[in-house]
């Protein structure tokens, strides 16, 4: 009788020591997983402009960047496209949070600064920052230059719109008559299109380029130079952007 109850009273003390184990497993595994910390702030790529366009007053011109980040931070805030003239801020505009390409469809200021620059601002969940900003552009008047009439200097301006797609206009001056070639090169220095080959007469001119070789085949998307040769001497390059 006594055995018995020596081992009834050691059942008893060994289930006291198992309880409080049992008990402590069950609590460890209700216990989730911490979250990871993101140190990494987001990438961001400035696609358009990417430095040297001469837009003008009133123009259309669309900027375009990508940005890659996991954990995205949901105040609307965080997230800011900003167009900077002479280093001051001009005008800023707001998009998601989504991976991936971002557009703004923008519309230049009747003004004259060859500071100007988009300035692309993202920050995560975490509060890691990155700011990316394009290469400098310039604003002209709409009025620059005189339409129709003659010239002081033959000159070569920016693409109106650029970067574009599908079309854009290169505008040129002559100051006097004289044979003329309106060129498109690759990077590599290939004509990919002649626009214009002929003997022109002195004014203000614009020549439309559709985007195409002169096969009439689409161009991907990428930077191409277009370069006026008047007289047999070349006057001015101007970057000419594609979008994809």
């Amino acid at each position: 009788m006594q055995f018995r109850t020596a081992i009834a009273a050691a059942g008893v003390i060994l289930a006291m020591h198992l309880i409080p184990t049992v008990a402590s497993a069950s609590q460890h595994g209700a216990v989730s997983a911490p979250v990871t910390l993101d140190a990494r702030a987001p990438e961001v790529v400035v696609l358009a402009p990417v430095g040297d366009e001469i837009i003008y007053g009133f123009d259309q011109t669309q900027f375009s960047w990508t940005v890659s980040e996991t954990h995205p931070s949901p105040a609307d805030s965080d997230r800011s496209a900003l167009v900077r003239i002479d280093g001051q801020p001009f005008v800023a505009a707001g998009f998601p949070a989504a991976e991936g390409r971002h557009d703004w469809l923008w519309t230049a200021p009747d003004l004259s600064s060859g500071n100007c620059v988009l300035e692309v601002t993202a920050r995560d969940a975490f509060g890691n920052t990155t700011v990316t900003t394009s290469g400098a552009f310039t604003i002209l008047l709409q009025g620059t230059g005189v339409p129709g009439g003659v010239p002081t200097h033959s000159h070569l301006s920016g693409p109106r719109p650029n970067p574009f797609n599908p079309s854009t206009s290169l505008h040129f001056g002559l100051a006097e008559a004289g044979p003329t070639r309106l060129l498109v090169h690759d990077l590599r220095g290939r004509v990919i299109r002649t626009l214009l080959d002929q003997t022109m007469p002195a004014g203000s001119w614009q020549v439309p380029w559709n985007g195409r070789d002169d096969q009439g085949r689409p161009v991907s998307g990428g930077t191409y130079i277009a370069r006026l040769i008047h007289a047999g001497r070349e006057v001015m390059t101007q970057k000419v952007v594609m979008l994809p």
